[in-house]
């Protein structure tokens, strides 16, 4: 997560932690070293929880479903 939305190069680029990813660790914060805004991009990294409903195989189901429920709306030629 970041405070500011900035699409500098440098932070278009962040993938995560360490050296070649552009960024300096501080704990659960990331600084963008190269950002081009007058203040320096910070990264902060956050806790997030997965479920199984939201797997890759649910996705796969919902996405069928959605599918056969518009096919019934849909009309020749459309």
């Amino acid at each position: 997560m970041q405070k500011y939305s900035c699409w500098c190069r440098a932070c278009s680029r962040v993938r995560g932690r360490g050296p070649g990813n552009g960024t300096v660790s501080r704990g659960t914060y990331l600084d963008v070293s190269n950002c081009a805004r007058n203040m320096l991009t910070v990264w902060r990294e956050d806790h997030f929880t997965v479920t199984k409903a939201a797997g890759i195989e649910e996705r796969k189901k919902r996405v069928a479903e959605m599918i056969a429920m518009k096919l019934t709306k849909a009309k020749p030629g459309a």
